[in-house]
């Protein structure tokens, strides 16, 4: 019986199969090495010339993907690959030709559209061919798909077609002369019986796992020739696929290995996060220097940070042997909004402000000849768009034409000429601000026809890909983007992505006669072309450091390996479900169905943890990343031998991490100037409750002015959305202030009501957020009033809305202006009673009957702690005063419109109650005032968990 060999794990496999091999072979040159991937080609060359006492000509060495290139090219000369999109166009012609499926909605589909069904259809008969699934094995399939398969009727409509379409599919390769990768191999199955392969005396196939159907029956032709020799890895018994194989070839298994097999040192490691672990590994890598070491990154999203963390930091130089997602890149991102601020680009120039924005902000972008100041053009421009600058035209505006910008800049620097030292608007407080006069706005312009204009005509991949590659080169001649680290490959690989776009066989074509709808199917479609790039690393081929994939290190030995995520999910992955192939399809051809996959990835985890001399898994330790099974089998298996739980410890990652800021939170003193500002300021129970939020918030934004910056969005902001609520309210009772408000009168209001929503809810925003905003506003508004009119006292009384109150208050001998602007004031005719109604769009409860008891409301950290808000204590008493109304008749009231609940702030209390509550709140707003003009007590902030959220958190913590 011929004997297929096994090295087992545990013991270097290339080491051993290339004394096996020269043991084996007559003349080097007469044989072909072939591996699964490429790498392993590179130490065994390695290997065989430490093991050559003299020099020698070399094997060949390949890939099997390679060497089934190699068998189909002898029988199919002048074939060519076919790219992937290319392969997907033939496809979709292919579909739109056959007269059997003329009621498939496929045919009247736009390319565009067909793309995602399309890459589900063409890796089914992909993988058809590459296992080499014959016709009539599909009918089956046809079968029930014409019965109907759980999935969209069109697909049936296709499955009950399959082996026809893969027919027509193949002819029309046939006829171009062009393979795809499954139709490559599948030909290479039918071509090996016909031809020779007398350039080799002897094929070693080695370390091969987890064969294709086409590569099973070239292998066993080759067998049976004798021409071919195959070496597994690892024992057949131990895994299905190996032993399964052994039985299809008719076979029986040596074992050749002349070193024992060793058991790895393994340590597990858990982290919190990607970064620790790559912390974790930079303190590997320290401690064992010089040795023959690996990091494997089942993903490659942590390769940068790993890059600039770890590797950089040690002296070992370093191979990078994986792809790195282009879409993760900052030139992606550039594309992304070029391509997006055109799709949804209105008329022929009109662009959507804030992806306008999203583009010329790009740092790629504003550093367009940056020694010229083109940064702060785009910053004045952006400032027109938020309103910062006084009279913007450009100001909150949805959508802009760049010849608009043009307009304004140049408006608005002849007004900067004009006036030494012109003064703008900011945001309601007038303040110095001058345009920058020394930039040359033709920056501007130019920028305008490279990233929006220039694409206004582009009505096909080639035009698109064109005008990518001309904005690219621009950003490359106009920044210092080049002395980057890194950037060279980014560029070089999207250059080279966009060329290849160019010369797809349909890249001049447009997909539907609609330009809009064109526009945005060929807009969609080059991102999706462009998120599969990945980008290479040319780097020295062997180093004493790897940094690879799991795919890339097969076969190939370490003495230190670190196994980097080893989180379920990542390893194994996630089971990839093809919404295009029925549950049960798999089983019926008899193809691996994606359960089948699983084996395959413990099979490649364990292999290199044994052929590892130390072993080190890292993985992320949180709720919502559980450990793979692979960490739980390792453990499981050492509490087996030694029959003891815990027996193997978990390394856990602990960084000490201090949360305090750098430097010392500023502490502002209260100079003679300050003091003079704040005599004559009159204060707001808003600005009150600021100061007891945090005094140097009070500073920045009562003192200096400021405010956060305002973006550009198509939603409402959260300041907006109240003012517009508040504008709704006042509007529908208007037309009943000072009358006596009954039941009789509710259906008119609420009519009222209705036709307020519709003035003010229905303005230019288009966006998802938007709309939600209208329909839940409307929603809660009615709710509220329906509500607040069936509760209310029958009849009742509106007598101020929006009305505006001022009162002085001595606190510290002081006597300080208060003002007040009340949203309502309602009477009760038959007790006397006024309620204070403030309207708020949040739901949280700020006033507590019992706490102001339990604290000391002359203490400012009490103060600060406990009481969230004076407003409605101090309504009251701006009311009472100005209206010469005991403090005693009035009462006021929270209106909490996200949750449609009302918060009373005496909330039942007894008069005696009453007056003591309102007391100790007077107080503590005394006491808060007091502090404010205490020249001896500076704006130190409270520096608490309140920071994170602070709008001028930056100008505390640096």
């Amino acid at each position: 019986m011929k004997k297929v060999y096994s090295i087992p794990f545990g013991v270097d496999f290339l080491k051993e199969l290339s004394g096996f091999i020269l043991s084996d072979c007559h003349r080097l040159p007469d044989t072909a090495i072939v591996f699964a991937g490429k790498r392993p080609s590179l130490y065994m060359k390695q290997a065989l010339s430490e093991k050559m006492a003299t020099p020698a000509y070399s094997p060949g060495f390949f890939s099997i993907e390679e060497f089934i290139d190699h068998i189909a090219r002898k029988r199919f000369q002048g074939f060519k690959d076919l790219e992937y999109p290319d392969a997907l166009w033939l496809l979709y012609q292919s579909v739109r030709s056959l007269p059997r499926s003329a009621g498939n909605p496929f045919q009247q589909k736009t390319f565009g559209d067909f793309f995602y069904w399309g890459k589900h259809l063409l890796d089914f008969i992909d993988q058809l061919d590459s296992e080499d699934i014959a016709s009539d094995r599909l009918r089956s399939l046809e079968e029930n798909a014409e019965i109907g398969y759980d999935v969209p009727a069109s697909i049936n409509n296709l499955l009950t077609h399959i082996s026809i379409l893969r027919d027509s599919f193949h002819g029309l390769l046939d006829e171009k002369m062009s393979f795809t990768r499954g139709y490559k191999y599948l030909a290479a199955s039918r071509a090996i019986g016909e031809i020779e392969v007398d350039e080799f005396e002897k094929i070693y196939f080695a370390g091969l796992f987890g064969l294709l159907g086409t590569e099973k029956l070239i292998l066993r032709d080759l067998w049976n020739k004798g021409k071919a020799v195959i070496i597994f890895e690892g024992t057949p018994s131990d895994w299905p696929v190996l032993k399964g194989f052994v039985s299809y070839l008719g076979a029986g298994v040596e074992y050749i290995a002349q070193e024992a097999a060793r058991p790895p040192a393994v340590t597990i490691h858990s982290g919190f996060d990607t970064h620790s672990e790559i912390l974790k590994a930079h303190s590997i890598l320290k401690d064992n220097p010089g040795q023959k070491t690996a990091v494997i990154l089942p993903l490659s999203d942590a390769l940068f940070p790993l890059l600039t963390f770890a590797a950089d930091r040690i002296s070992a130089p370093c191979n990078i042997a994986i792809g790195y997602p282009l879409e993760r890149t900052p030139v992606f991102d550039l594309i992304t909004h070029i391509i997006r601020s055109q799709t949804s680009r209105q008329g022929s120039g009109m662009y959507q402000a804030a992806e306008y924005l999203r583009v010329i902000l790009h740092p790629f972008v504003k550093n367009i000849d940056a020694d010229r100041g083109t940064w702060q053009a785009m910053l004045d421009i952006s400032r027109l768009f938020t309103g910062e600058i006084r009279d913007s035209a450009l100001a909150n505006r949805p959508f802009i034409i760049p010849d608009e910008v043009e307009r304004e800049l140049r408006t608005v620097r002849r007004e900067a000429e004009s006036v030494q030292g012109s003064r703008f608007k900011v945001q309601g407080s007038e303040t110095k601000t001058k345009i920058n006069d020394n930039v040359p706005y033709e920056i501007v312009r130019e920028i305008h026809d490279v990233f929006f204009r220039n694409f206004e005509g582009a009505a096909t991949i080639y035009e698109y890909a064109e005008r990518l590659e001309e904005a690219l080169e621009y950003v490359l001649e106009r920044t210092p983007v080049r002395s980057y680290i890194l950037s060279g490959e980014i560029f070089r690989s999207t250059l080279k992505a966009l060329e290849d776009m160019k010369g797809l066989s349909f890249s001049k074509a447009a997909f539907c006669d609609s330009r809009e709808e064109n526009r945005r199917l060929i807009c969609d479609f080059v991102l999706r072309l462009l998120e599969s790039v990945r980008l290479p690393f040319e780097t020295k081929p062997i180093e004493s450091l790897e940094i690879i994939g799991v795919l890339e290190s097969r076969n190939i030995s370490f003495d230190t390996t670190i196994i980097m995520d080893v989180n379920e999910g990542v390893l194994p992955q996630q089971k990839r479900v093809s919404p295009l192939i029925p549950s049960g399809v798999h089983e019926i051809l008899g193809i691996p169905s994606p359960r089948q996959g699983e084996e395959i990835y413990r099979y490649y985890f364990e292999r290199l943890v044994r052929s590892s001399k130390n072993v080190h898994i890292l993985y992320v330790d949180a709720e919502d990343r559980p450990r793979s099974r692979y960490v739980e089998k390792i453990l499981w298996d050492a509490e087996k031998a030694q029959r003891a739980l815990d027996v193997m410890p978990i390394d856990r990652s602990v960084y000490p991490i201090s949360l305090r800021p750098g430097t010392a939170a500023p502490a502002i003193e209260k100079t003679p100037f300050i003091m003079e500002l704040l005599r004559s300021k009159a204060f707001s129970p808003s600005s009150i409750d600021r100061y007891i939020s945090c005094p140097v918030f009070f500073y920045y934004r009562d003192i200096l002015s400021f405010e956060e910056k305002k973006g550009i969005s198509d939603d409402v902001e959260a300041a907006d959305r109240g003012t517009i609520i508040h504008r709704i309210l006042q509007e529908t009772f208007e037309g009943f202030l000072n009358r006596e408000i009954s039941k009789p009168m509710h259906g008119e209001i609420m009519a009222r009501l209705g036709r307020a929503i519709d003035r003010h809810l229905q303005g230019s925003g288009n966006s998802g957020d938007y709309y939600l905003f209208r329909k839940l506003a409307s929603f809660k508004l009615q709710s509220f009033l329906q509500k607040n009119l069936n509760n209310a006292p029958d009849p009742f009384i509106i007598v101020h809305l929006e009305q505006r109150f001022g009162r002085t208050l001595n606190a510290g001998g002081t006597d300080i202006n208060l003002i007040g602007t009340i949203d309502r004031v309602d009477l009760d005719p038959g007790t006397g009673q006024y309620m204070i109604v403030d309207y708020k769009t949040g739901g949280a409860a700020q006033y507590s009957k019992s706490l102001p008891r339990r604290i000391s409301v002359a203490s400012m950290s009490d103060i600060h702690r406990h009481i969230s808000s004076f407003q409605l204590p101090l309504y009251i008493y701006l009311f009472s005063g100005q209206q010469n109304i005991p403090a005693g008749a009035v009462n006021a009231k929270l209106a909490l419109l996200r949750n449609n609940t009302e918060e009373h702030f005496f909330k039942g209390a007894s008069q005696e109650e009453k007056e003591g509550l309102y007391e100790i709140y007077l107080e503590g707003a005394k006491t808060a005032l007091a502090d404010i003009f205490d020249p001896a007590r500076p704006f130190t902030p409270f520096d608490d968990k309140e920071c994170g959220e602070c709008a001028f958190n930056h100008l505390c913590h640096v």
